[in-house]
C-alpha cells in the first residue's frame, strides 16, 4: 500500500500498521516536528500526543493530500505544505524532528534527498525514518506484485552507507508487521513491560518488513534510543480471526460470486453452444434444400435445353416447308403459264370453230394434255397435303410435347415456391436465434454471408427461368399462330382444288384467291419469323 487515505482506515491492520510506526516516532519525536510525506495528515494527532512535540509542520507533494489534510485538523499548531524531499519549503529549516516514513524508496536520488534533509537540520535535530528492507520488497513482490512507484531498494548496508555520508552516527532497527500471539492478564488491562519470548529460526537473521533509522548527532541518537525505551516492543493489533474478518472473507465472497458467474456463464455458453448446434443443423439442411434446388434447376434447365432443341426441330421443319411452300409457287406459276396458254387455245379455237374442224381434233388433244397436267397438278397437290397431315402430325406431337414441358415447369414451380416458403421460414427462426449469439460466434456470421451468396445465386436462377418461361410462352404463341395459318393455308388449298375441278369458266376468279391465299400464308410466316426469337 503506497499512501493511506480515508477509505483505508476501514481495515484495521492496515490502518493500525501505519499508525504503529508513527506512535513509535512520538515516543521520540521532539519541538517543531517536520513530518515529509504526510498525506492526508493522519500523523499528526498521533506525534501530537506528546506534550514535548510544540509544532506539526506537514510536508507533501500532493495538493489534493494538503487539502484533504487542512480539513482534517484546525490547530494552529499544525500547518500543511506543499513540497518534498529534494525541495523541502523555507519554513522547516531548523526543525527539531524530521520524520521521513517510508518515502526514501520512492526518490530517484537517495543521496540527494539525504543531502537536502541535513541542510535543514541542525545540531540538536534528529531524523526519523522507515523504509523497506530488501528482503520484505522481494517477498511482497512474490505475495502481490512489483511495486512499480518504489524506485529504490535498500539493505542494511546500502542504508548505513548514505545516512553515514551525512550525519555523524545513526542506529538502525527492523519494523515488522507480524502475526503472533499476545499473552496477557486478563485482569490487568494496563499492558506493562513485555517478552518477546523467542523468534522462528527461518525468521532470524533477515528482516520481513521495514527499517526504522534514527539518524543525527551522537547525543541526539543516544537521547533518542533512551525515549524509545526497550530495544524489542510489540504494538498489538487486532486478532488474526478479525483481520481475516475484514480481509479474507471479502475475497473469499467475491472468489464465490465469481464461482457463481462462471457456472452461470457455462451454463449460457452451453446454451449457446446447443444454439449453434441447432443452426448449424439447419444449416446443413438449408444447404441439402438448395442443394435440391440447384439439382431441380438443373434438371429443369435440361429440359429446357430439350425444348430449345425441338424448337430448333421445329424451325428446321418450317424451313423445310417453306421450300415446299416455294416450290408449290413455283409450280402454281407453271399452272398459269399452262393456264394462260389453255386460254389462248381456247381463243383460237372459238375463232376457227366455225370453219376449221381440225381444230376440234386439236382442240381434243389439248383437252387430254390438259386433263394430263391436271392430274399431274392433282397428284403434286395430293402429296403436298399428306406432307402437310405429316407435318400436322409432327405439330400435334410437338405440342404434346409442350403441353408435357409446361406441366413439368409448373409442378417444378409449385416446389420451388414450397422449397421456398420453407427457406423463408428456416431464415425467419435463424434471425431470432442470430440475435441470442450474433456478438460470440464470427463464424456464424461468416456462414450468414455465405448464406446470403446462395440466396443471390438462387434469385439469379430463378430469374433465368422465369425468363426462360417467357420465352416459351411466347414461342407457343407464335407455334399457335403458325398452327392457325397452316390450317388456313390449308383449307385455301382445298378450295382452291375443288374449284379447279368444277370449271373452267371461273380461272380468273380462282387464280386471283389463289394469289390472295399466298400472300396471306407469307404475310403470316414473315410474322412468326419475326416471332421467334434468333
Amino acid at each position: 500500500m503506497e499512501r493511506l487515505h480515508s477509505g483505508h482506515f476501514e481495515l484495521k491492520s492496515l490502518a493500525d500498521e501505519h499508525a504503529h510506526r508513527y506512535q513509535i516516532v512520538a515516543r521520540m519525536a521532539h519541538g517543531m516536528v517536520v513530518d515529509c510525506a504526510c498525506g492526508i495528515g493522519y500523523g499528526s494527532e498521533i506525534l501530537l500526543q506528546n506534550p514535548d512535540v510544540l509544532k506539526y509542520i506537514g510536508v507533501d507533494p500532493s495538493e489534493a493530500a494538503i487539502h484533504e489534510a487542512g480539513k482534517r485538523s484546525a490547530q494552529d499548531n499544525v500547518v500543511f505544505r506543499l513540497g518534498s524531499l529534494e525541495s523541502l519549503p523555507d519554513e522547516v529549516r531548523g526543525a527539531d524532528t524530521f520524520v521521513m516514513l517510508e518515502t526514501l524508496e520512492h526518490t530517484t536520488d537517495p543521496d540527494a534527498a539525504l543531502k537536502s534533509v541535513a541542510s535543514v537540520l541542525g545540531r540538536n535535530s534528529i531524523l526519523i525514518g522507515t523504509v523497506p528492507s530488501k528482503a520484505y520488497e522481494e517477498l511482497c513482490e512474490k505475495a502481490y506484485s512489483p511495486n512499480p512507484y518504489h524506485l529504490q531498494r535498500f539493505a542494511q548496508e546500502e542504508l548505513t552507507g548514505l545516512l553515514s555520508k551525512h550525519f555523524p552516527a545513526h542506529e538502525l532497527m527492523a519494523a515488522e508487521f507480524r502475526v503472533g500471539t499476545l499473552l496477557r492478564r486478563i485482569a490487568d488491562e494496563s499492558l506493562g513491560p513485555g517478552e518477546v519470548i523467542s523468534m522462528p529460526p527461518d525468521q532470524r537473521g533477515r528482516i520481513a518488513g521495514s527499517i526504522l533509522f534514527i539518524a543525527g548527532h551522537q547525543h541526539m541518537v543516544k537521547t533518542a534510543l533512551a525515549k524509545l525505551g526497550s530495544a524489542c516492543q510489540f504494538y498489538p493489533s487486532i486478532s488474526k480471526a478479525e483481520m481475516d474478518l475484514q480481509e479474507i472473507k471479502p475475497v473469499r465472497e467475491a472468489f464465490a460470486d465469481v464461482e457463481e458467474r462462471v457456472r452461470h456463464r457455462d451454463i449460457v455458453i452451453k446454451a449457446q453452444a446447443q444454439l449453434v448446434d441447432d443452426r448449424d443443423h439447419l444449416i446443413r439442411s438449408h444447404d441439402a434444400a438448395i442443394a435440391a434446388r440447384d439439382a431441380a434447376i438443373r434438371e429443369q434447365t435440361a429440359m429446357i435445353d430439350d425444348r430449345v432443341e425441338a424448337m430448333r426441330r421445329l424451325e428446321e421443319m418450317i424451313v423445310a416447308r417453306d421450300e415446299a411452300v416455294a416450290a408449290q409457287s413455283r409450280m402454281l406459276e407453271e399452272r398459269e403459264g399452262v393456264m394462260l396458254r389453255l386460254e389462248e387455245m381456247i381463243a383460237a379455237r372459238d375463232d376457227a370453230v366455225a370453219a376449221q374442224g381440225r381444230m376440234l381434233e386439236e382442240r381434243a388433244g389439248v383437252m387430254q394434255r390438259l386433263e394430263e397436267m391436271i392430274a399431274a397438278r392433282d397428284e403434286a397437290v395430293a402429296a403436298q397435303s399428306r406432307m402437310l397431315e405429316e407435318r400436322a402430325g409432327v405439330m400435334g406431337r410437338l405440342e404434346e410435347m409442350v403441353a408435357a414441358r409446361d406441366e413439368a415447369v409448373a409442378a417444378q414451380a409449385s416446389l420451388i415456391d414450397d422449397r421456398d416458403d420453407l427457406i423463408k421460414t428456416l431464415e425467419a427462426s435463424i434471425s431470432e436465434r442470430v440475435a441470442l449469439i450474433h456478438a460470440q460466434m464470427a463464424m456464424i456470421d461468416e456462414r450468414d454471408r455465405m448464406y446470403k451468396d446462395l440466396e443471390a445465386t438462387v434469385k439469379k436462377r430463378d430469374g433465368l427461368l422465369e425468363s426462360q418461361g417467357r420465352e416459351l410462352e411466347e414461342k407457343a404463341a407464335a407455334m399457335r399462330q403458325l398452327r392457325t395459318a397452316i390450317t388456313t393455308g390449308e383449307q385455301g388449298l382445298q378450295e382452291v382444288t375443288s374449284r379447279l375441278t368444277e370449271s373452267d369458266s371461273n380461272r380468273e376468279e380462282l387464280a386471283r384467291e389463289l394469289a390472295k391465299l399466298e400472300s396471306n400464308a407469307l404475310v403470316r410466316l414473315l410474322r412468326f419469323l419475326r416471332v421467334m426469337p434468333s
